[in-house]
């Protein structure tokens, strides 16, 4: 049986002090849908409704008053230890710690060996959820300080929930089939031709790209015709590997029974993120930070050349904040200083008067 856990009370009281699912879900930075099933979960394992709809909003049951009551000490009680905690592990560790939330993304690797080349930190450790909105809600309540992850189609443009989002990239999605579908053989594969193929993707709640495939198939002319539900790696490639299609990260690589193809036109495009909480860390830890995804990011070029690297130098736009992270400051023309002459006055620099001297390049940041 499934037991009651801290988030659970923590959407509880946001449905309470809101008065409203859609608000509540807004202000712990989930969809709707993913707060109300969330929702009917807890209703099911505490054996009761907890609000009812009224015409001034999600109103709580006699059940939902005493969890209200119960839930707001205990939240209260846990959010002090974990304040606590963070301030006595401040004191003892000479070096501050790093955690990083992610989605499932191919520059993680790069991003942790990045900022172990950098040093600073005592320790870095890393936690993987399927779902962007369980890494930004993590965020914002303290449990990991950075964040890098897909943008889900239903995610404000805005700061979530006390979380500061920047674009680290965007890139093309690519599809993985059997190498020994009709299509391998193709250097891209327009999306059209992939209509009578059973696709496999991440179940609702924990895809980021959903919309995006619909209404790229729509544009094709056609729904896709998802058959498998699954987050495991593993089971989707074996699922590819005899016969179904899958998404796939402009990063993949192909192998073990599967090849990797561009879509023509690339209809469906990502946007990674980067997250940190709102003024936590300061400013220049967290441009510290940017610098080495953007850093990671680029480790990532060579996992599927030629194709990354072409689609990289011809879309310049999609990588920005990646080439603006890492420019080197521009360096200050330097001037001379004035010369005193025989007559003990100054001179001015040798070149005023005749052709100024061409920069060097930017020296190192």
């Amino acid at each position: 049986m499934a037991e009651l856990e801290l988030r659970h009370l923590r959407v509880v009281l946001a449905v309470a002090d809101t008065g409203s699912q859609t608000k509540a879900a807004a202000k712990l930075g989930v969809s709707q849908p993913a707060l109300t099933a969330q929702l009917a979960r807890i209703e099911r394992m505490l054996g009761g409704r907890l609000f009812i709809r009224s015409p001034h909003g999600a109103e709580p049951t006699p059940l939902g008053k005493f969890i209200v009551g119960r839930a707001g000490t205990l939240v209260a009680d846990m959010d002090d230890l974990v304040g606590a905690a963070r301030q006595h592990l401040a004191e003892v560790t000479t070096r501050p710690s790093l955690r990083v939330g992610t989605t499932p993304l191919l520059m993680l690797g790069g991003f942790v060996t990045e900022l172990q080349r950098k040093g600073g930190y005592d320790q870095i450790s890393t936690h993987d959820e399927p779902s962007t909105h369980d890494v930004l809600g993590m965020l914002a309540a303290g449990l990991i300080d950075v964040a890098i992850c897909e943008r889900f189609d239903d995610e404000s443009a805005q700061d979530v929930a006390g979380v500061r989002l920047r674009t680290l990239v965007f890139e093309p999605m690519l599809v993985a089939i059997a190498e020994g579908h009709p299509l391998a053989a193709r250097d891209t594969i327009d999306l059209a031709d992939l209509a009578g193929c059973d696709w496999v993707v991440p179940p609702a709640h924990d895809n980021p790209y959903r919309r995006k495939l619909q209404l790229a198939c729509q544009a094709a002319g056609f729904t896709p015709r998802v058959r498998h539900l699954t987050n495991d790696t593993s089971t989707a490639s074996m699922l590819v590997s005899h016969g179904a299609v899958s998404v796939a990260a402009a990063a993949s690589k192909s192998g073990n029974g599967l090849v990797v193809r561009p879509l023509t036109g690339e209809p469906m495009i990502s946007e990674i993120l980067f997250a940190t909480r709102t003024g936590d860390p300061p400013a220049e830890v967290v441009d510290d930070l940017f610098r080495a995804a953007a850093a990671g990011y680029l480790a990532t070029l060579d996992r599927n050349p030629p194709y990354l690297r072409r689609w990289y130098a011809e879309h310049p736009d999609s990588h920005a904040a990646v080439e603006l992270a890492l420019a080197p400051p521009a360096q200050p023309d330097a001037q001379p200083d004035a010369q005193p002459d025989a007559a003990g006055g100054s001179a001015p620099p040798a070149d005023a008067a005749g052709p100024q001297a061409t920069p060097g390049p930017p020296g190192p940041g």
